[in-house]
């Protein structure tokens, strides 16, 4: 069946998302959230027509930040509704849209409970009785994110509407929508953001600038962070034993 095709391929995009993400866990940046991000979320749905049952769904994907309000994110999903009258609905997708967090979600002081909401344009394979159609369409989806720190938990309620363009006895709408309700995680790649002002040796440069980071406290630093060397002999004058070295 075409689906495994699909679903072969989805495998393939998800373990070259694990390799990917790999390359990104950098240095710690400061200011706001630009971390890609990984997804897994699963549940069931149910159609909005009386014609099927629910059945389970899952998707993973990737995304970034790019705003303190804004995300754009990928997902691929699979849906197998089983129908009353027999037979089963096979939805293979990739969906590509906005998330929109209306409490600013990507800066450092964020919240630990993050509403939002996300808009999607999706291509779609389905399969029913025995007939398969690709086409587009488009899903909705409101949720929460729970932050537990490394991973955050994702809950969310996702309308999905397909076009398609076959018709058999009992399915003969030229669309058909299903509403999921789905949970999972959400993993953030790499270490988390800081403060732009954040100073861990408190040495009153900001960890962003300062070239000598884990100076002991209580030490004069130069613009730079860096301990004071008056002589310039390359000692610093807080270990100096011969300070004003000639040069």
């Amino acid at each position: 069946m075409n689906n495994n095709k699909w679903l072969t391929k989805m495998a393939a995009g998800a373990l070259a998302l694990c390799s990917f993400s790999s390359a990104l866990y950098a240095a710690p940046h400061y200011g706001e959230d630009r971390r890609w991000f990984l997804n897994f979320i699963a549940g069931g749905a149910s159609a909005v027509d009386n014609d099927f049952d629910s059945g389970p769904q899952a998707a993973f994907g990737i995304g970034k930040p790019f705003a303190k309000h804004f995300a754009w994110e990928v997902l691929g999903s699979y849906l197998d509704l089983e129908a009353n009258s027999g037979g089963a609905y096979q939805r293979t997708a990739i969906a590509g849209g906005l998330m929109m967090f209306p409490r600013a979600a990507f800066v450092p002081e964020r919240n630990r409970i993050e509403p939002y909401f996300g808009v999607y344009a999706t291509l779609h394979n389905i399969e029913f009785a025995n007939v398969e159609s690709q086409n587009f369409g488009a899903d909705l989806a409101v949720g929460l994110l729970y932050r537990l720190g490394r991973v955050d938990i994702r809950a969310e309620l996702r309308h999905q509407v397909d076009e398609f363009e076959i018709t058999v006895p009992g399915f003969e709408d030229e669309s058909f929508q299903t509403t999921a309700g789905l949970v999972g995680v959400r993993v953030p790649m790499g270490p988390a953001p800081k403060p732009l002002e954040a100073d861990e040796d408190f040495d009153g440069v900001p960890d962003r600038i300062d070239k000598c980071l884990n100076t002991p406290i209580g030490v004069a630093v130069d613009i730079d962070g860096c301990p004071v060397d008056l002589d310039g002999d390359g000692i610093p004058d807080f270990i100096d034993k011969c300070p004003n070295t000639p040069k």
